[in-house]
């Protein structure tokens, strides 16, 4: 009796956590939904007075600006946290199962918690920085990169609420690309950095994202360069 009473309260304990991951997963949601909401414009191709459209005679020139420093949110904990309530629900859901084999939700929900909560731990972005040479992104378990503005050659919007900006530079003289992503939490109230990073890298908007229309000029370093001057790789 024993037995099955802990068995039913393992149950109830998993469908907690996983009751807890829903509603966690329900604030991002929101938090994306907030975010498409703040980014219509820049996502519709207007980021401001030194912005413009790509088309005949399209000049732009990058104002001179003040620097930006952003220590995002909490909000950035939420992925992670996330991962963690659904990976507990699978340890119970798995300590909880008697008889043969294992519960098929099981393995899965732990599995699934664990790649998420990692994934939300160590790209966790604990600072934005930008001005007038580039954007600093700095996370919680990966090294700090700068995107220099002369190597930025495209900034492309999410098609979706929960989906992430994608900032693309390429370093020069090469054809080597880096790609890095900032979700909805990362930007939460720091998306006056998108904007920026149009003005200041002269991108013009193609329909889809905002590109730059020819090759830097001028720009001699990698354009992941961490601030203490080692090259990230």
């Amino acid at each position: 009796m024993s037995s099955a009473r802990g068995t039913v309260c393992r149950v109830w304990y998993a469908l907690g956590f996983a009751a807890a991951a829903a509603a966690l997963w329900g604030c991002l949601v929101a938090i994306g939904m907030s975010s498409w909401h703040r980014t219509a414009t820049i996502r519709g191709g207007t980021a401001g007075p030194g912005s413009s459209r790509v088309g005949p005679g399209a000049t732009g020139t990058a104002p001179e600006v003040a620097p930006v420093r952003v220590r995002p949110s909490v909000s950035t904990l939420l992925p992670a946290l996330c991962g963690f309530a659904l990976a507990f629900a699978g340890i119970l859901l798995v300590s909880g199962h008697r008889g043969r084999g294992l519960p098929p939700a099981g393995p899965g929900l732990v599995l699934a918690g664990a790649a998420v909560a990692w994934a939300g731990l160590v790209a966790r972005v604990t600072g934005l920085e930008a001005d007038g040479e580039g954007m600093t992104i700095r996370y919680r378990a990966r090294s700090e990169v700068m995107l220099a503005w002369a190597c930025l050659v495209s900034l492309d919007p999410p098609r979706w609420p929960l989906g992430g900006w994608t900032v693309r530079a390429r370093a020069s003289g090469s054809r080597r690309s880096y790609r890095r992503v900032l979700m909805p939490s990362d930007l939460l109230g720091a998306e006056r950095i998108l904007a920026m990073a149009v003005e200041q890298a002269a991108l013009r908007f193609d329909g889809r994202a905002w590109v730059r229309p020819l090759e830097p000029i001028g720009a001699s370093a990698d354009p992941e360069a961490s601030r203490r001057g080692d090259a990230v790789t």
